[in-house]
């Protein structure tokens, strides 16, 4: 009887092994999230022109609802869900800085654009990203909807020469996390559009600076 036993032995680790080994691999086998960019199409960049001087444009801050790299929605107001198989790639604010600095690159507007303070500016661009959620309504089409918030400040003085509460929406083709990504896109071209042209009035009764 002893022999019989040991002789099943080696036959149930066998079988355990198997089922080990199948469970870790259904686990890795999970599909993970999908990422997705903000990013701006440099068509939609209005060309400006040029004013000189060095820009920095100062990381933006991240209200409530945006500091995640969830990509937020809403079925009612007051309240945010955020779809579990699609994310961002980064932060919405931290895409954001490199999408500012792109567009005013594009702009012409000024001589040079930077992202930090290890060099002498002209001018300081602080901004806040306060809003980017996708509205699914109960019937019709959804849209998504951002707000930013935008000061431009002349240094060494720290002068304000403009603050501006910037609202875009673009709709939506379907309530899914692709559609709010390809909406928050537009909304983010129209936003950006407005705050170049916006920066670009606030400058023209400045002198140019030297350098131009």
């Amino acid at each position: 009887m002893k022999r019989a036993m040991s002789s099943l032995a080696p036959a149930g680790q066998w079988l355990l092994l198997l089922l080990l080994v199948s469970g870790c691999a259904t686990v890795n086998h999970a599909a993970a999230p999908i990422d997705y960019r903000l990013e701006l199409d440099p068509a939609t960049v209005p060309q400006m022109p040029r004013h000189g001087g060095v820009l920095w444009i100062a990381r933006p801050q991240a209200e409530a609802g945006t500091s995640t790299r969830g990509i937020a929605y809403r079925t009612a107001p007051y309240q945010l869900r955020y779809y579990t198989k699609n994310r961002w790639t980064d932060t919405p604010a931290r895409m954001l800085g490199t999408v500012l600095t792109g567009a005013f690159e594009a702009s012409n507007l000024f001589k040079a654009v930077i992202d930090d303070n290890r060099l002498p500016a002209n001018y300081l661009l602080t901004t806040q990203l306060r809003r980017l959620e996708q509205v699914v309504p109960t019937h019709g089409e959804g849209t998504v909807e951002l707000q930013l918030r935008l000061q431009l400040i002349q240094l060494p003085q720290r002068r304000l020469l403009g603050s501006w509460l910037i609202d875009t929406s673009a709709p939506t083709t379907a309530n899914n996390a692709t559609a709010a990504v390809a909406a928050s896109n537009a909304a983010l071209s129209q936003a950006v559009a407005v705050a170049v042209q916006s920066v670009a009035t606030a400058l023209n009764d400045l002198p140019n600076p030297a350098g131009h």
